[in-house]
């Protein structure tokens, strides 16, 4: 993917519209963020606002994997509260969200 994009950007805008939507709709969102000690989520809301605002979200299907299964977080205190309201309010949810010690179980994040 990344050779087609340096491919097309010595393109002139008007001839590579087409294509360029063409390709763009061919990704998909693929990335897992996990902030182990995510405390009030300050870390997660900025990585789900960097990945809305910079248009890497191309369909639905994208936004909600985005919103369900990207982004989690574990926090050992009732902080974790703070974190899913944080969530909530900025269009995530808290689906990824859970209060537990991230040290005893590490390998089960994917798996709540």
């Amino acid at each position: 993917m990344q050779l087609i994009l340096l491919f097309l950007s010595t393109i002139d805008t008007d001839i590579k519209g087409g294509a360029f939507e063409y390709f763009l709709e061919k990704t998909t969102f693929k990335e897992t963020i996990y902030d182990p000690f995510c405390g009030t989520g300050g870390f997660l809301t900025e990585a789900f606002n960097y990945i809305k605002k910079n248009n890497i979200i191309n369909t639905d299907e994208d936004l909600e994997k985005l919103i369900f299964n990207t982004l989690y977080g574990r926090e050992l205190t009732k902080i974790a509260r703070i974190a899913k309201m944080n969530m909530i309010l900025h269009g995530d949810g808290h689906s990824g969200i859970q209060q537990i010690n991230s040290l005893e179980n590490p390998n089960d994040v994917l798996n709540p």
